[in-house]
């Protein structure tokens, strides 16, 4: 084997051995920089939500129903008004 072919041999493996160095060294730094993220979720508006949504529709249907009865009583004395049965 030549000096040359010698030359290149090192050269090539001082390369090889660069490029694991380099990535081990991006594998080290990734670690070092992994971050893991868990949201934090407080149950209590969760498990209030049917209650409250409960809660509003029975409003909901009162003021539909009040709604509804004062109509009602509008059209029975407009028609009182003018003498015409409902």
């Amino acid at each position: 084997m030549s000096k040359e072919e010698q030359r290149r041999q090192r050269s090539c493996a001082g390369l090889m051995q660069g490029v694991a160095e380099a990535k081990q060294a991006g594998a080290e730094i990734k670690d070092a920089l992994s971050v893991t993220a868990r949201p934090t979720v407080e149950p209590t508006s969760i498990h209030a939500a049917p209650a409250n949504t409960f809660g509003l529709l029975h409003q909901i249907g009162a003021a539909a129903s009040a709604a509804d009865a004062k109509v009602d009583a509008q059209i029975r004395r407009a028609h009182t008004d003018f003498g015409v049965a409902p």
